[in-house]
């Protein structure tokens, strides 16, 4: 019972967030006056830590802009792409801007084999009105 109680709370929250709830719903889901947005981002902020992979497959001749409009018309290559990248997000400053850190990495396989690595740093906005 605990299970369904949580992925309802959950349900709720995100339909709050992206704007599918009732406004009375938005209101109850914001105590003590902050914001739906800004409950969001302070969610957000607890968890600084996050993470993605990723495979692909790339495309032997074309033009991106071609394979961009019509994917099914590119001659497939036969290098696959696998990789992975973690970021953490370092601060955040005048409320809607954060600065996050991202290493990752990633192996190409067949005509080209070989790996690349990189490093990064993100300036990230989200005071977008539609967060409102």
């Amino acid at each position: 019972m605990l299970a369904f109680h949580q992925a309802l709370r959950n349900l709720l929250l995100v339909l709050v967030l992206f704007g599918l709830a009732p406004a009375a719903l938005a209101q109850s889901a914001a105590p003590n006056g902050i914001s739906v947005a800004d409950r969001a981002r302070g969610m957000a902020d607890a968890r600084p830590w996050a993470g993605m992979i990723f495979a692909g497959s790339s495309v032997a001749d074309g033009k991106l802009r071609d394979i961009a409009v019509a994917p099914w018309t590119g001659s497939w290559g036969d290098d696959t792409l696998l990789g992975g990248a973690g970021s953490y997000r370092l601060a955040r400053f005048w409320r809607f801007f954060m600065l996050d850190a991202e290493l990752g990495g990633a192996y190409r396989f067949g005509d080209t084999e070989g790996g690349e690595f990189w490093a990064a740093a993100y300036l990230r906005y989200d005071g977008f009105p539609w967060d409102q």
